[in-house]
Order: C-alpha cells, then sequence, then structure tokens
C-alpha cells in the first residue's frame, strides 16, 4: 500500500506542476500574480517578522501598539491584493484563495473595541506566556516526531490533531488563570500565528464535504438493493483515494508557499 501512495503522489505533484506551467504559459498576468502578491504581503510579513523577532507572540501579550501595527499592515496589504484583480480578471481565483488564507487574522482585525479588548488581557497573557510557550514548543516537538517516524509524510490529519492539542493547551491555561472571557479570545489570537490552522480548518470542510456526499451516494444506492446484498467496498475505497490525493495536495501547496 506504500508504494501506492507514494505513486499517487508522484502523479498528483507532476498533476499540479503542469497546470501551473500551463496557466503561467497561457496568461501574462498570471505568470506575474506570485511576485506582485509578494509585493503586496510585504508591510504585513515585515510586521509578522517584527513579533517574531522580539520572541513573542499574541497570545503570550504583546504591547497594543503592536498589535495596532499588525492589523494595519494587514488591511494594507489585502487592499492591494484585492487591487490585482483590475485588468486581469483571471486572478479572481487567485485572490480568493489568498483572502481565505488570511480569514483568522481578518476575524481578529475586526473585532470591535479590538485594542481596549486586548489591552484589558494583556498582563495576563504575559504573565502566562512561559506556560502558553511550553504548549507551542510541545505541538512543535511532536509535529517533528511525527513527520520523522516513519518514511512516508505526516498525514494532514495527524498534523490538525497536534494543533488542536496544542490549542486545548494553550486555551485552558488562559482560562485557568485569566478568565473564560480571556479564553474565548485566545482562540482569535492563536491562529492567526501559526501558519496550518487555516489548512487544518479547509481540510476539515472539505473532508466533511467528501464524507457527507460518500455517505448520501451509499445511501441512495442502497435503495436499489436488496437487504441481504452487502454493500460495495468500492465507494469507500474511492473515498480514501480522494481524501488521500487531497492530504497529498494540500502538504505539498504549503511546502511551496
Amino acid at each position: 500500500m506504500g508504494w501506492a501512495r507514494s505513486f499517487c503522489g508522484f502523479l498528483c505533484i507532476i498533476f499540479y506542476g503542469i497546470l501551473r506551467s500551463l496557466a503561467a504559459t497561457q496568461d501574462p498576468c498570471l505568470s506575474t500574480f506570485d511576485a506582485e502578491k509578494a509585493q503586496c504581503m510585504a508591510p504585513y510579513n515585515s510586521q509578522r517578522q517584527a513579533i517574531a523577532n522580539n520572541g513573542r507572540r499574541l497570545y503570550t501579550g504583546v504591547d497594543v501598539e503592536t498589535v495596532r501595527l499588525l492589523c494595519s499592515a494587514f488591511k494594507t496589504s489585502i487592499l492591494c491584493i484585492k487591487n490585482l484583480r483590475r485588468g486581469c480578471p483571471q486572478r479572481y481565483v487567485q485572490i480568493d484563495i489568498v483572502m481565505t488564507d488570511f480569514t483568522n487574522l481578518s476575524e481578529l482585525c475586526t473585532i470591535p473595541n479590538l485594542y481596549e479588548v486586548y489591552a484589558m488581557h494583556q498582563n495576563c497573557f504575559a504573565r502566562r506566556a512561559d506556560e502558553s510557550n511550553a504548549c507551542y514548543s510541545a505541538y512543535i516537538d511532536n509535529t517533528e516526531q511525527v513527520q520523522t517516524r516513519t518514511d512516508e509524510p505526516a498525514s494532514l490529519t495527524q498534523i490538525c490533531v497536534l494543533f488542536d492539542r496544542f490549542m486545548t493547551c494553550v486555551k485552558t491555561n488562559i482560562k485557568t488563570h485569566c478568565g473564560e472571557f480571556a479564553a474565548n479570545l485566545t482562540d482569535i489570537l492563536v491562529r492567526p500565528t501559526v501558519n496550518i490552522s487555516e489548512t487544518c480548518t479547509k481540510y476539515r470542510e472539505i473532508t466533511r464535504t467528501i464524507q457527507t456526499t460518500t455517505s448520501t451516494s451509499l445511501r441512495k444506492s442502497t435503495e436499489f438493493e436488496s437487504e441481504e446484498q452487502p454493500i460495495n467496498r468500492s465507494t469507500h475505497l474511492v473515498s480514501e483515494f480522494w481524501l488521500l490525493i487531497l492530504q497529498i495536495l494540500i502538504l505539498f501547496w504549503i511546502r511551496t508557499t
């Protein structure tokens, strides 16, 4: 089974690369999108890097001005991305992908009275920083162990489970010492700081859709079968195959962005 998965992954990666090459060749305005996107995201990336250089994260208590600067840079970058549509309607798909990548940060920066709300809990976040950082360190260590444990790449399901544990660890720490409201705010503060969070959200949504579709198809197909006739396992195999391809494509996209 291992060789089959590797072969499927190899085919998917080749197919993905061919599609990107064809798109860039056929449409000049698409071929420059990545470079223009990088320019647009420069203000946000610069501000985010400045926070990382200080060894702090939003959920470990940065000053309110840092949050304001991050959201301001983010809004500037996103406005620039939206403006890339001008003169190139074909970019709508790529722009929609970029926008969904920042759903969590967009949610954070549009919270009413964000800076006042954050200021109320900033000191408590800072006091619990060591424990929250320990949660993050454990998440990184566990992820690395999963990725190096076998010859095959870790499944997205495994990585997302580890991310959920990390989220629970931080939230429990904050809820115990800073209160319920601060813990709820932690959900929004953690996700923008960890790249995998958006990917896990999308993966769960797509997986649920596939499972729902498969379940519906099975239910409809069995309406035409006798009760004694066993359900054909091919539907399950097809579902598992497409879930495997989905994981490979998403992991490949994470590593190339």
